[in-house]
This record gives structure tokens, C-alpha cells and sequence, in this order.
């Protein structure tokens, strides 16, 4: 999952997408809301669908989806004239999915 979340980041106008959603967003909620509707929450579903498909699955997507749009954010706005690092990205995520992980093995 963090190679596909890198190729997201660094191969796809998602970053670019996801600014002019935020920027944009008081013009045109209904952008924002076809958007939510059509991208975030399928992608929550087949997560949380992954995770348990239960309330506490779906809590626990929104918590993994959460670092990627703030590094999609970050990079758009803070880093937009540098490149993406793609081994630094891959190591974030890899990082990420295994605290997740760990939480998820002490809970069960």
C-alpha cells in the first residue's frame, strides 16, 4: 500500500487536485461534495472494508488516509519547487502502516 500512496503522491494531479479542492471550496462546495462522495468516501469504504468493515474500521481509515492529505498539502503548498523523494515518501507510509499495525495487534 505505500507504493501505491507514493504513485498517488508523485504520478497523479492528486496534489494539485486536493489544493484547488481546499482553495476553492467556499466558491464551489459542490465540487468539494462530489468529490468526498466519489473519491473519499469510496476509498474510506474499501479501506475500512480491509481494516474490519465496522465503525471502528471506519475511524481507523479516516486515521490512515489523514497523513496523506496532510503530506499532499505539504508538498503542494510548502515544497511545490522541490521533487518529490520517493524513498523518503515510501519509508513515511511503510513507517505509518506499521505503528498501525502494532496499535492494532495490542487492541486485539
Amino acid at each position: 500500500m505505500a507504493d501505491e500512496m507514493v504513485m498517488l503522491l508523485t504520478e497523479t494531479p492528486l496534489p494539485q487536485l486536493l489544493r484547488i479542492l481546499i482553495s476553492e471550496s467556499a466558491i464551489f462546495p459542490e465540487m468539494v461534495t462530489f468529490y468526498r462522495e466519489f473519491v473519499i468516501e469510496r476509498w474510506l469504504g474499501a479501506l475500512s472494508k480491509k481494516l474490519g468493515d465496522d465503525e471502528r474500521a471506519r475511524h481507523l481509515a479516516k486515521l490512515v488516509m489523514a497523513p496523506y492529505v496532510l503530506s499532499i498539502l505539504s508538498q503542494e503548498i510548502f515544497f511545490a519547487d522541490q521533487p518529490n523523494d520517493k524513498e523518503t515518501l515510501r519509508t513515511l507510509f511503510t513507517t505509518q502502516f506499521k505503528m498501525i499495525e502494532q496499535l492494532l495487534q495490542m487492541q486485539d
